[in-house]
């Protein structure tokens, strides 16, 4: 049995060292990540209070560090949670790949583990996501955790930015402007690079919440902005990069003309 939310980043499967959840994340020291995810155990069985995330170092296929974050669970329905926890990126062996694992404290017992991290030197090509929505949607429980917000790096290429103009004004009887004022907005162009399907959707629902940023700059999709994909030629790496202008949310230059 396999379980993997796919408006989530960070993906999860059920059977620990079986199927892979597909996309590498970026690791960048010193980044804090926030993450939510959902599960399925019986508490009667499993408790709660037993289970522990730990760091895997695939690469070694051991764990590299143990009960890295406090987590934090909320009820959703019967034995449906969701999990939450904050963690800061330590040094890492650059070369290795990670993945977080939900494990139970005695290790008697392996529950979750998240698609592959790799540790990368520069912030170079990425970006630091961060997001969040006004109330529950897409499976992620914000009403019951009101502080919380999802942030990740993940592979993003940022353009230059682009003036938009918005003029309020009147017209002559000549069918001249008559400007009596102007205002500048900024949009931004994003390219996601070598996302699997997964992760697209993942960035798509970002952009669907009600509160997002990209490296601490908030944005927002006006309406009419598209995220279209480029997929790659060969159908078998079933990647590609995506794009996307966002404008700016809070900046606005107003010229008052008369």
């Amino acid at each position: 049995m396999s379980y993997v939310n796919d408006n989530n980043f960070v993906r999860w499967n059920a059977n620990p060292f079986g199927e892979d959840c597909f996309y590498t994340l970026p690791l960048l020291q010193g980044d804090t990540l926030q993450i939510m995810f959902n599960y399925t155990l019986d508490d009667a069985v499993v408790p709660f209070s037993t289970l522990r995330l730990g760091l895997y170092n695939e690469t070694d296929s051991a764990f590299y560090l143990l009960d890295i974050a406090s987590i934090t669970q909320v009820t959703i329905v019967g034995a449906s949670y969701v999990i939450h926890f904050s963690w800061t990126v330590p040094p890492l062996p650059p070369k290795a790949r990670f993945r977080f694992m939900l494990y139970e404290a005695s290790f008697s017992a392996f529950y979750y583990f998240s698609n592959s991290l790799q540790p990368v030197s520069s912030s170079n090509y990425t970006g630091l996501v961060k997001y969040r929505n006004a109330v529950d949607t897409l499976g992620y429980a914000y009403t019951s955790a009101s502080s919380f917000y999802n942030q990740i790096r993940v592979g993003l290429w940022t353009g230059r930015p682009t003036p938009i103009e918005n003029v309020i004004g009147y017209q002559t009887y000549l069918n001249n402007t008559i400007r009596t004022r102007t205002s500048i907005n900024k949009k931004r162009e994003f390219e996601t690079r070598f996302f699997d399907e997964g992760a697209h959707v993942a960035f798509f629902a970002m952009l669907a919440q009600s509160e997002f940023y990209i490296d601490d700059v908030r944005f927002k999709k006006a309406e009419g902005d598209e995220y279209s994909i480029t997929w790659s030629e060969f159908d078998d790496e079933q990647i590609g990069n995506g794009s996307v202008e966002l404008m700016v949310d809070d900046y606005s230059e107003a010229i008052n003309l008369c």
